[in-house]
């Protein structure tokens, strides 16, 4: 087994895996919580107070980051790469924030593996996965001693965006989408 975390930088709502050998830690800042509390046992969202300036704030999250894997021992971590099919202004804006993160991870002494996305949508079951089949895919591997696995359905209405219909699952709310993903990366 191993130690290591799984990193999803996003700009509004980064999150992080702690995988110590199979026990789930999970972090994530976001800048609304939820109404309702799925985060209990092993889960820790973060309340992101943003300054205005982007590179403080970047900064501010990656020293957090850095903290919450020194916290824990880690000494390997991966990082989810770029998405390509974002819009150009938000992939530059992740760009230079995933650079002052690898930035501090590198002066803290831990190394970087990055992953594309694909391969963590390969992990999760198909590399042409969605997120709401990632998050399926999340609730089959039984993590039956974390509260968030049982508050799923217990809160669907707060992690699931439906269609019109209501006949099928449009996407993942923020930040749940992100917290999934680092969980996947944290397994590669």
């Amino acid at each position: 087994m191993k130690k290591i975390a799984g990193i999803d930088y996003s700009i509004n709502h980064p999150a992080v895996c702690i995988n110590d050998n199979g026990e789930f830690h999970f972090y994530c800042f976001a800048e609304k919580l939820s109404k309702k509390n799925l985060f209990t046992e092993g889960y820790t969202l973060k309340k992101l107070e943003k300054c205005g300036d982007n590179i403080v704030d970047a900064s501010l999250i990656a020293k957090d980051i850095v903290k919450i894997l020194k916290n824990h021992g880690i000494t390997i971590c991966n990082l989810e790469g770029y998405s390509y099919m974002s819009s150009s202004k938000s992939l530059f804006q992740i760009a230079e924030n995933t650079g002052i993160l690898k930035h501090f991870l590198i002066q803290a002494g831990i190394k970087i593996n990055i992953i594309p996305p694909s391969e963590c949508k390969k992990r999760a079951g198909s590399g042409n996965y969605r997120k709401p089949e990632m998050l399926l895919a999340f609730l089959k591997e039984n993590l039956k001693n974390n509260t968030f696995w049982k508050n799923c359905k217990k809160y669907e209405d707060e992690l699931f965006t439906y269609n019109q219909d209501k006949s099928m699952i449009k996407g993942i709310k923020k930040p749940f989408e992100d917290i999934i993903d680092s969980y996947w990366i944290s397994l590669i």
